[in-house]
C-alpha cells in the first residue's frame, strides 16, 4: 500500500480533481439555460433594448448604454462602468439570450482567479505547477460553492456584473501588478501598464467595495516594492492612478447624494468600528467544518509550494493581522453609506474574499512553519497523501449528508432533478408570451416556483411597484401586474 501511495503524484491528483470539479460546474452551467430577466435587468437595459429592436446596430446600443450611465450618474449612483455593463445585459438582444450572462460571469471569474492563483503560487513562489493547480481548484470550490446569495452571484446579471465581474477585474489587476514587479521583458511591461490603465478605468467605476479594496492592496504592493528597491512599481502607477481617479469620479456623483438621503449611513469612525465587528461575524458564520477540512487539505499543497521559494515568511503575526484589517476594510464603504454590510450581492463579495484571505494567511503560516520544522521528505509525502485522502472523504461525507441548498452545485442538481428549474422556465416563458401580446395592460400569473439559484424578485399585484413599472416599459405596456391570489 505504501508503495502504491508513493506512486501517486501531484499530476495524478490534479487530473482527478479537475475531472471532479468539472462535474461540480456542469449543473451550475446547465441550470443557467432556465434563467430569466427580472427587476433591474429591465430598468437598466430598457433603452439599449429599444435601440437594438429599432436599429439592430451595436453602436446605437452602446450609445444608449453610455447615456443610461450619464443619467444615473446625475440622479442615483456614480458607478459608471458597472451601469454601462448592466445596460448591455444579454437579454436586450432577446429574452432567450439572457442565460449567456451567467456563462460570461462564470468564465471571467474562473479566468481571473486562476490567473491570480498562478501568479502567486507559481510565478511569485516558484511552486510546483500541479500542486498549485490543485490548490487553485480548491480555492474555486470555496469561493463558488458557499455564496451568501447564490442568485445574486452569477444568475441575476445586474448584481453579478456589478460585483462578481468587478471582483474579477480587481484580481486581474492585482496579478498584473505582481507580474510587473517580476517581469524582465520591456515589451510585457508596456502591455501590463496599458492593460492596467484600461482595467483601472473599469474598476474605478465599479462597486465601491472592490474599488476601495484595490486602492488599499495597491498601496500595500507599492510599499513592498519600494522596500525591496524594485522600481518597476512605477509601471503600475498609471493604472493605479486611473483606478483612483475613476473611484473619485464615481464617488463624487450627484446621484450618490440623492441615494444617501434615503439611506441610514453612519459616521466614518462608526463605519470603521462596524467593519471590524462584521469581519469577525462573517468569519464565525462562514467557516464551518467543511471549510476547515478543505483548508486542511491545502496544507500539504502549500508545503510543496513553499519548498523552493527564497521568501522567508518572517512575520506571520503581522501579515495575518494585516490581512484581517484588509478584509475588515471591505465592509467600510457599505457601512458608511448604509449602516450595515449591504444586500446579498455585497455579502457574496465578503464571503469570496474571506476565503481568499484565509488561504493566503494559511499559505504564509505554512511557509513560516516550513522554515521552523524539518521533515523527512519521503515519509512526509506518504503521510500527506493519506491525510489528503482522509480529509477529502470526510468533506464528501459531510456535504452529501448536509442541506443541499448550502452548496451551489447541489442546489442546482436538486432544482434540475425535481424539475423545479424546468417548471420555473415554463412559467416564465408563458408570462413572457403574455407580456409580448397585444393590449396596453397585462395581468399575468404569479410565479410560485422559486429556485434558489434562479429566483431573485418578481413583480407584484401593485402596478405602481417599481419592478412593475420597469417591466411595463420594457414590454411597451401602460401597466402590468400579477393576478391577485384568493
Amino acid at each position: 500500500m505504501k508503495e502504491k501511495i508513493e506512486k501517486i503524484t501531484w499530476k495524478h491528483a490534479y487530473i482527478v480533481l479537475a475531472v471532479g470539479y468539472s462535474f461540480l460546474m456542469f449543473p451550475l452551467l446547465w441550470i443557467s439555460k432556465y434563467n430569466h430577466m427580472c427587476a433591474d435587468d429591465f430598468g437598466y437595459g430598457l433603452h439599449p433594448h429599444r435601440a437594438w429592436m429599432e436599429t439592430g446596430n451595436l453602436i446605437e446600443v452602446i450609445k444608449e448604454a453610455v447615456e443610461v450611465a450619464v443619467n444615473y450618474y446625475d440622479w442615483w449612483q456614480g458607478t459608471y462602468s458597472s451601469i454601462v455593463l448592466m445596460a448591455v445585459q444579454p437579454g436586450i438582444f432577446g429574452e432567450k439570450y439572457y442565460f449567456l450572462g451567467a456563462l460570461f460571469l462564470y468564465a471571467v471569474f474562473h479566468l481571473a482567479l486562476i490567473y491570480l492563483a498562478k501568479t502567486i503560487f507559481c510565478r511569485l513562489l516558484g511552486g510546483e505547477k500541479y500542486a498549485g493547480g490543485i490548490l487553485t481548484i480548491l480555492l474555486l470550490v470555496l469561493t463558488i460553492q458557499f455564496m451568501d446569495s447564490p442568485v445574486q452571484s452569477f444568475y441575476f446579471y445586474n448584481a453579478g456584473v456589478h460585483y462578481i465581474f468587478m471582483v474579477s477585474v480587481m484580481w486581474i489587476m492585482t496579478a498584473m501588478q505582481i507580474r510587473t514587479f517580476l517581469e524582465k521583458q520591456k515589451g510585457r511591461l508596456w502591455f501590463y501598464c496599458i492593460a492596467q490603465i484600461l482595467l483601472g478605468i473599469i474598476l474605478g467605476g465599479g462597486n465601491y467595495i472592490t474599488a476601495f479594496s484595490f486602492l488599499l492592496t495597491g498601496i500595500s504592493l507599492f510599499a513592498l516594492a519600494i522596500a525591496a528597491k524594485n522600481k518597476k512599481w512605477l509601471w503600475c502607477l498609471p493604472g493605479f492612478l486611473a483606478e483612483a481617479v475613476g473611484f473619485v469620479v464615481s464617488a463624487a456623483a450627484p446621484g450618490n447624494t440623492v441615494r444617501v438621503e434615503v439611506s441610514d449611513g453612519v459616521s466614518p469612525i462608526r463605519a470603521i468600528l462596524l467593519s471590524f465587528e462584521y469581519a469577525l461575524e462573517y468569519l464565525n458564520d462562514n467557516v464551518n467544518m467543511v471549510v476547515v477540512l478543505i483548508l486542511a487539505l491545502m496544507v500539504p499543497l502549500m508545503w510543496t509550494l513553499t519548498e523552493k521559494t527564497t521568501f522567508n515568511f518572517r512575520l506571520p503575526v503581522i501579515v495575518i493581522g494585516y490581512l484581517y484589517c484588509l478584509y475588515a476594510a471591505m465592509f467600510t464603504p457599505t457601512c458608511y453609506a448604509l449602516g450595515y454590510p449591504g444586500a446579498g450581492r455585497c455579502r457574496n463579495v465578503y464571503v469570496i474574499f474571506l476565503y481568499l484571505y484565509l488561504v493566503l494567511a494559511e499559505l504564509y503560516l505554512v511557509g513560516w512553519m516550513r522554515r521552523k520544522i524539518t521533515l523527512n521528505a519521503k515519509d512526509w509525502a506518504v503521510q500527506a497523501r493519506i491525510g489528503i485522502g482522509t480529509a477529502g472523504m470526510a468533506v464528501i461525507l459531510l456535504v452529501v449528508t448536509d442541506e443541499p441548498n448550502d452548496y451551489m452545485s447541489l442546489s442546482a442538481v436538486q432544482s434540475i432533478y425535481h424539475k423545479e428549474a424546468q417548471l420555473y422556465h415554463v412559467i416564465q416563458l408563458e408570462r413572457e408570451q403574455q407580456l409580448n401580446g397585444e393590449g396596453e395592460y397585462a395581468v399575468i400569473r404569479s410565479c410560485p416556483i422559486q429556485p434558489k439559484l434562479l429566483f431573485f424578485a418578481d413583480i407584484s399585484t401593485d402596478p405602481e411597484d417599481w419592478k412593475n413599472v420597469a417591466t411595463a416599459k420594457w414590454y411597451n405596456k401602460k401597466a402590468v401586474a400579477v393576478e391577485k391570489t384568493q
